[in-house]
């Protein structure tokens, strides 16, 4: 038993030693607002859209 308890502590204690990073900085790159869409299909509305518009049956507002 009091092996266990000794293993416990010492456990603890090394674990508290320990340098752990928690990294939380994210690299990834945040799309800007009115940049082109990289989504298909965000591309593939836009060219519905464009498509009926050159046919005349939607307007631009």
């Amino acid at each position: 038993m009091k092996l266990v308890l000794i293993v416990t502590a010492l456990l603890g204690i090394s674990a508290c030693a320990t340098n752990i990073n928690f990294d939380m900085s994210n690299d990834e790159q945040t799309p800007v607002e009115g940049a082109p869409a990289q989504d298909a299909m965000v591309e593939n509305n836009q060219r519905i859209i464009d498509d009926a518009r050159e046919r005349g049956e939607l307007e631009r507002k």
